[in-house]
């Protein structure tokens, strides 16, 4: 597919998924989805809100005009999402759109007993992620103020959650007081790491951080996770 088209695909294919959640029949006649009063044999018992990821400011006003709130990405510092934020909620204004709900944010997370340990796991393993990504060629879709290379230590810096409970913490209501998070989805595992470091990531986080996240803000807990990953909104 020239990348050219990815945008303009991208948008169309939304409008299917929505009219698709809506339970409506639907049609559709691209070169790539053709659909004739199709609908969803499963569909989420209740309206939900559609949460877009993006990482160009393009992407992110693309998100500011298709979605009901940006899902902020998983790797970007909290000045660019900052700065971003500003380009997302503008874009919204131009459109007529109210600002969005809810804030949910994206990251990628250690939390282990020693903060040594954590920094130590996510170097071995987060840092061979990010090197794969680099390699992709991940970094080249990243705005101007943003970049993969360096050491992992230089990387990890404003971006993730690594640390002690006390250290994931802080961070999480850094960004929680900075820009108004109010879901966190948090990936715990990758590619090579033993699953039981993971799931004391997943422990801690759940024992010794959340609750006073949740008692903070006086809502319940979430229902369900993904493998891996954990989400909670604060």
């Amino acid at each position: 597919m020239p990348k050219s088209e990815a945008g303009k695909r991208f948008t169309a294919n939304v409008k299917v998924l929505r009219s698709l959640l809506s339970g409506e029949p639907t049609d559709a006649d691209r070169p790539w989805c053709r659909l004739r009063a199709a609908t969803m044999s499963v569909r989420p018992p209740r309206a939900r809100e559609l949460w877009i990821g993006a990482n160009s400011d393009v992407a992110v006003r693309r998100a500011a005009r298709l979605a009901d709130a940006w899902l902020i990405n998983p790797h970007a510092p909290l000045s660019t999402v900052m700065r971003q934020t500003q380009v997302f909620d503008e874009e919204r204004a131009r459109v007529g759109l109210p600002k969005p709900s809810q804030t949910p944010l994206f990251r990628e997370v250690v939390c282990a007993p020693r903060s040594q340990d954590a920094h130590e796991l996510a170097a071995r393993y987060l840092g061979a992620k990010y090197e794969t990504y680099t390699v992709w060629g991940q970094a080249d879709v990243l705005p101007d103020d943003d970049t993969f290379y360096g050491p992992f230590g230089q990387l990890a810096a404003g971006r993730f959650i690594i640390g002690d409970p006390e250290e994931c913490l802080a961070t999480m209501r850094a960004w929680r007081d900075a820009i108004g998070v109010d879901h966190f989805v948090l990936r715990a595992h990758w590619a090579g790491m033993p699953f039981e470091d993971a799931k004391t990531s997943v422990r801690l986080l759940a024992q010794e951080v959340f609750p006073q996240l949740r008692d903070a803000a006086g809502v319940a807990p979430p229902q369900g996770t993904r493998p891996g990953e954990v989400a909670t909104p604060i």
